[in-house]
């Protein structure tokens, strides 16, 4: 797998179930550090999460232990942009 272009994942979780047998199984959420663009061997691309587990070290989150979902916690907001040109004084 080729990595093309990463973007933030600013709000993005990934959220996994425990595993725990109980009567209400608990999850897990873990932030988003990024998505990614990729590419296999064949040539085929798809958009993947990539998270930090408990130790720091990043995942691809579908391949990851007990994933279930992404999921968005947050207010998307436009960007700030500078203005072209600089008011007069």
């Amino acid at each position: 797998m080729k990595v093309l272009q990463i973007a933030p994942a600013m709000s993005w979780w990934a959220v996994y179930g425990t595993g725990e047998q109980t009567d209400v199984e608990e999850e897990l959420s873990l932030p988003l550090v990024c998505w990614a663009l990729v590419e296999d061997s064949e040539g085929d691309r798809q958009i993947i999460g990539i998270d930090a587990d408990q130790s720091g070290r990043t995942r691809i989150v579908r391949q990851a232990t007990g994933f279930r979902r992404y999921e968005f916690r947050g207010e998307m907001t436009p960007p700030v942009r500078a203005p072209t040109t600089l008011p007069r004084p």
